[in-house]
């Protein structure tokens, strides 16, 4: 038997595939929607915001202080989705489009804060 011409690198590349598509999966399973992402239901805009809302208020702060902010904001972005679903049982596309509301409104405003931040000529 031949063996594999393919390096170890890409035995480990398909090990991270194999991981994110099972994650994937399963969210996709406990929501019942195929089109389960973080970036879709919202939770990566309240990521982005706690980040931008904490670099706002303290400034330069340590990576801790980074990561517990994005946390903060991904907590905060996935309690919204949940109360706004909480009236349909909580029914996959009303959490999706609770999700995608919720991930529009934090868009804008981080961009918003974006804009806004830095020197402006006199």
């Amino acid at each position: 038997m031949a063996q594999c011409a393919r390096p170890a690198c890409s035995r480990s590349a398909r090990r991270r595939r194999r991981y994110a598509r099972g994650r994937r999966h399963v969210r996709q399973r406990l929501t019942g929607n195929p089109l389960a992402r973080p970036e879709v239901l919202g939770v990566s805009a309240g990521a982005a915001l706690g980040l931008i809302a904490m670099v706002v208020v303290v400034g330069n702060a340590e990576h801790i202080a980074r990561i517990a902010a994005t946390a903060a904001g991904t907590f905060a972005a996935l309690s919204a989705i949940l109360w706004f679903a909480r009236r349909s049982r909580f029914a996959p596309d009303r959490v999706l489009l609770a999700g995608i509301a919720i991930g529009a409104l934090f868009q804008a405003v981080v961009a918003v804060a974006i804009a806004s931040s830095g020197r402006r000529p006199c």
